[in-house]
């Protein structure tokens, strides 16, 4: 764990402030260079975009995610897709002139979370809302994993 990397760069962040009349000379075709990059690069780590991959994934070059030794796969793509109606639905009411009642669909969100219950079981719902990190889940799971391989184990020593 490195601290030090992030606070340095809160402080350039903090300090880019008093460095405007430097970096107007920087193209804005580099800054959206960058910013893709940096866009595109935080991908990486996020639920949803691995689901959205999934959809034309084969299942034998399917990653060895959590949610989906838990989940069936046509339970993961069903809530991809609901979330991706939401997220399209958020994005056209933004930009439209309802953008008034844009809070309003927020909270709608809430009651179409609930709505989710219907459709999945909450066992499922916990591996697919992803709380915790997927790597840590993993770790966690594989531990358990272990621990009761061994005491299987252990009985059959016993035996």
């Amino acid at each position: 764990e490195q601290r030090v990397t992030g606070l340095m760069i809160f402080i350039l962040m903090g300090l880019s402030v008093f460095m405007t009349s430097v970096l107007k000379f920087i193209p804005m075709p580099v800054l959206y260079g960058v910013f893709l990059y940096m866009g595109v690069s935080s991908l990486k780590g996020i639920q949803l975009f691995d689901r959205i991959k999934l959809f034309g994934m084969p299942a034998k070059h399917q990653p060895d995610l959590i949610y989906l030794r838990y989940v069936p796969l046509w339970k993961v793509h069903i809530f991809t897709v609901i979330q991706l109606t939401c997220l399209v639905l958020l994005w056209v009411i933004k930009v439209s002139a309802a953008a008034v009642v844009f809070p309003m669909m927020v909270l709608a969100l809430v009651f179409v979370r609930k709505l989710m219950d219907l459709c999945f079981t909450k066992r499922e719902l916990s591996w697919l809302d992803d709380l915790m990190p997927e790597s840590k889940k993993k770790k966690e799971d594989d531990k358990k994993k272990k621990e009761k391989e061994e005491a299987e184990r252990m009985l059959q020593d016993d035996d």
